[in-house]
């Protein structure tokens, strides 16, 4: 072999500028390129006819910007499944009454309620984060089992409206349905239950309806009331802080006893606060000692 049998095949042409093909331009090309595809390919001999020859086909590249339907929030899927199982936006949805006609209606008053439960299990606790979650994929999907945008859920006011009629009997109606999931989440009735009961602040900001100055706490609040039973939560009652923290305390625990009562006839039954409830029991009791107060109003 000689020098002159050795040669680098240069191209005749330079290489085209690099380009992202569209979905329609790429279809062109590609009708083009599998026609002269066999002469073309790696090592084929243009004289060796009826040779048959694997052809590459070259797909069309579509390239945007858009990013799709995105959602930071997929927690809501799982939160529509723990819904669905105990009926929780269901239930709550008896208990409002709804008065605006149907036949101009465009969100049910049971999306709502969801939505608004939701967005809040979410983080979002502001009404107006629902300007941008009502077109969110996942909160459509789970509340809507749709994710066209075309159709978002309820906007801002939509919500406001709807927090802003729910009347106090309904809202002590709602805290009803805290007892009926702490009664159904028991297979067998316990021999006895505890319920803790505690009053906190709640820091009021600005000329807040009710805002009332509290020497205890320092500063101007409002003094919701708690009642648990373990991790689960029996009742919760915003108040105004100028009472004190026992303030209905006993009206609610009868209410408790008695429909605990109806679903287990036989359970004992204890309330435990600390010295701040000492007075419900009718007795001076130190107030450095806590108490537990049975059905007979016995410490």
């Amino acid at each position: 072999m000689t020098t002159s049998d050795l040669a680098i095949a240069a191209p005749k042409t330079a290489a085209p500028d690099l380009t992202i093909a569209t979905p329609e331009t790429a279809a062109s090309d590609l009708a083009t390129s599998t026609t002269n595809a066999t002469s073309r390919c790696s090592g084929a001999n243009p004289s060796t006819a009826g040779t048959t020859t694997s052809v590459t086909r070259i797909k069309p590249i579509a390239v945007n910007f858009n990013g799709g339907k995105l959602t930071s929030d997929a927690g809501a899927i799982l939160l529509q499944a723990v819904d669905q199982k105990i009926q929780l936006t269901e239930r709550i949805n008896r208990y409002i009454v709804d008065p605006r006609n149907p036949l101009y209606i465009t969100h049910q008053q049971r999306d709502l309620i969801a939505q608004r439960i939701y967005a809040l299990a979410l983080g979002y606790e502001d009404v107006n984060d629902q300007q941008t979650l009502r077109k969110d994929p996942a909160l459509l999907a789970s509340i809507k089992n749709d994710i066209d945008d075309e159709f978002p859920l309820g906007s801002p006011s939509t919500i406001s409206r709807l927090e802003n009629r729910i009347t106090n009997k309904e809202v002590t109606d709602l805290t009803k349905l805290h007892v009926e999931f702490f009664i159904e989440s028991h297979d067998v009735p316990p021999e006895q239950i505890i319920i803790d009961v505690d009053a906190t602040d709640d820091t009021i900001h600005g000329n807040q309806e009710g805002k009332y100055f509290n020497g205890f706490y320092d500063d101007y609040c409002f003094l919701p009331i708690y009642f648990f039973c373990g991790g689960q939560l029996l009742w919760s009652q915003l108040r105004k802080s100028d009472r004190g923290g026992n303030h209905g305390t006993l009206a609610i625990f009868h209410y408790l006893v008695t429909r605990i009562r109806q679903a287990w006839p036989n359970v004992e039954i204890v309330l435990r606060g600390d010295a701040g409830f000492y007075t419900i029991t009718n007795r001076v009791i130190p107030k450095a000692r806590p108490f537990t107060l049975r059905e007979n109003g016995l410490p």
